[in-house]
């Protein structure tokens, strides 16, 4: 029996440091090599610009567009479905890292209230991030951080840049004939969330000198036009006017060609509303 225990956690011991052992091998080699948005960025975490948010950020702040046609030093950190609470993750780290930059925010994403384990990849990366995941699993079985879209966005941009990637959808008529048919929906159905979350926000980025610029991405028109909360929504963020700055891109008028879905626009749509964006920002 003691013989069995012995081999046993031996087994377990080696077990654990083989898959450290790969997981530090692949981190390794994927931060110094991805091209991927969040690990270019912790690679080299300088910058002027910054854009964070949900995917409508993805698809409404063209990155390559800002560094080859405006020449910014822009970068895109937005993801697919982030929750705010990552989002801030990423405006502290921003901050940590960088003085006198700007960070355009978007605000859709501060209604979310989830929080996306899938950052643990980031773990290494960001004290921050690490902070968030101090004594869970994550902390001390590295491989569960590979278990996860960002791990296998790391692998698919290895040998190619995101930048290259663009959104070539256009709304089908279909969808648009649909949008009769929807139901009236809120963006923000717990106003105090909004008020506390932009607070939040904006406090930390005046603490690091860092300047905010939220941003609402468009809606296709019919679609905004089912959301109850829009008028009220941009009427508090006038009334803000003294504490936020605050640019609605949805007075920005683009054709059917420049929207994807109904909640985001294509690239077409992305490279007008970037240069309206930096513009307005300017004012």
């Amino acid at each position: 029996m003691k013989k069995f225990l012995f081999r046993s956690t031996i087994f377990i011991a080696l077990s654990f440091l083989a898959q450290y052992v790969f997981y530090i091998a692949v981190k390794t080699t994927l931060d110094k090599k991805s091209q991927f948005r969040l690990t270019r960025y912790f690679r080299s975490p300088e910058h002027k610009f910054f854009v964070v948010g949900n995917s409508r950020a993805v698809n409404s702040v063209n990155e390559k567009y800002a560094r080859q046609q405006l020449r910014m030093d822009l970068i895109n950190l937005s993801f697919n479905g982030e929750p705010y609470k990552n989002v801030l993750n990423m405006v502290d780290d921003i901050n940590s890292k960088n003085k006198n930059s700007t960070i355009f925010f978007e605000i859709s994403c501060l209604s979310n209230t989830n929080f996306d384990d899938e950052y643990a990849y980031y773990i290494p990366n960001s004290p921050i991030i690490g902070k968030e995941f101090s004594g869970t699993p994550y902390d001390w079985l590295p491989m569960l951080r590979l278990n996860n879209e960002l791990f296998l966005r790391n692998i698919y941009y290895l040998n190619k840049s995101d930048n290259d990637w663009v959104n070539r959808n256009t709304i089908s008529i279909n969808i648009i004939n649909h949008i009769k048919a929807d139901s009236l929906y809120t963006i923000f159905p717990d106003k105090k969330v909004l008020a506390d979350r932009l607070a939040e926000v904006q406090k930390r980025c005046d603490e690091n000198g860092i300047r905010l610029i939220f941003f609402l991405a468009p809606y296709y028109p019919a679609y905004r036009y089912k959301i109850a909360d829009y008028d009220s929504t941009i009427a508090y963020m006038g009334s803000m006017a003294n504490k936020y700055r605050f640019i609605d891109l949805n007075k920005i008028k683009l054709s059917n060609e420049m929207y994807a879905d109904r909640v985001h626009t294509n690239y077409k749509g992305s490279e007008l509303l970037t240069l309206n964006l930096i513009n307005l920002s300017r004012n």
